[in-house]
């Protein structure tokens, strides 16, 4: 990072899938230099013409802890009115 102090991670190796623009796989190293966790996307799926990532896992090395999750269903442009995306509807949604 350009920071150091704003970051837990030292550094980030991304392995990337270059026609979908998605990581495939990603090396996550804390500030000593240590691989500490991997990010892997197992599958990798098109939605309504969008490459999504619909299973994937984290991996901490250092703590031996993994973490799955999965997606079954997503839905894309769904209509949201682009109000909602103002700030005075942030502030105040009523």
């Amino acid at each position: 990072p350009k920071d150091p102090d704003s970051s837990q991670y030292s550094r980030l190796v991304s392995w990337v899938i270059k026609d979908m623009f998605l990581p495939a796989k990603i090396e996550y190293y804390d500030r000593r230099g240590r691989l500490e966790k991997t990010f892997i996307a197992n599958e990798i799926k098109e939605v309504d013409g969008i490459a999504t990532v619909m299973d994937s896992e984290m991996h901490n090395i250092q703590r031996n802890h993994r973490t799955s999750m999965k997606t079954d269903t997503i839905q894309y442009n769904t209509g949201i009115p682009d109000r909602i995306f103002t700030r005075r509807y942030l502030e105040n949604p009523d």
